[in-house]
């Protein structure tokens, strides 16, 4: 059996360190109520930092400067205006609420996995907000308007909210 070859963007079991140039994002945890504060490190592929302090973006000796050790399911490859981009999601270490000190749960340490890639299980998920009409789903309401009115840009909730109240509105009346 062939194996399938990589690609640019397909993730690995390496983990590279952040350049000190990597841009820092801040996010929070989606997976419970709790909203657990990461850190995302993005930066273009085919660039990595070094073990120095003053080439890795955490500005700490590795391994043993005490910097935050990155798990393979913290790191992910996806696209960035166009070009793949490695990102590391990690618990924010300057947290004071919630997770502090940079701790965090199980699913927490997985969200760098739910990065689009095409090479990985995210290629299933929706790439636009999609609406079911008359039973159909995979109607992208945004690409039918845009093909009739390009400068349009529909408001998916106002549509669904526009549909209850048609539905309950016709209910109370049959009733």
């Amino acid at each position: 059996m062939a194996k399938k070859a990589k690609t640019s963007i397909q993730n690995s079991e390496h983990v590279p360190l952040p350049p000190p140039e990597a841009e820092v994002l801040t996010t929070a945890c989606g997976y419970c109520i709790v909203a657990c504060s990461y850190k995302v490190y993005r930066w273009p592929v085919g660039r990595e930092g070094g073990a120095a302090k003053d080439q890795n973006a955490f500005g700490v000796d590795f391994p043993t400067g005490g910097a935050p050790w990155i798990a393979p399911s913290q790191h992910n490859i996806g696209m960035h205006n166009g070009r793949p981009h490695h990102m590391i999601v990690i618990a924010d270490p300057d947290a004071t609420v919630v997770n502090r000190n940079g701790n965090h749960s199980v699913r927490g340490g997985t969200l760098a996995q739910k990065i689009y890639n095409p090479d990985t299980p995210t290629r299933d998920r929706l790439k636009y907000p999609m609406i079911r009409i008359a039973g159909v789903m995979g109607l992208d309401l945004g690409k039918v308007v845009a093909r009739r009115h390009p400068s349009a840009s529909p408001d998916r909730c106002d549509v669904c909210c526009r549909h209850l109240h048609r539905k309950h509105a016709l209910d109370r009346i049959t009733r």
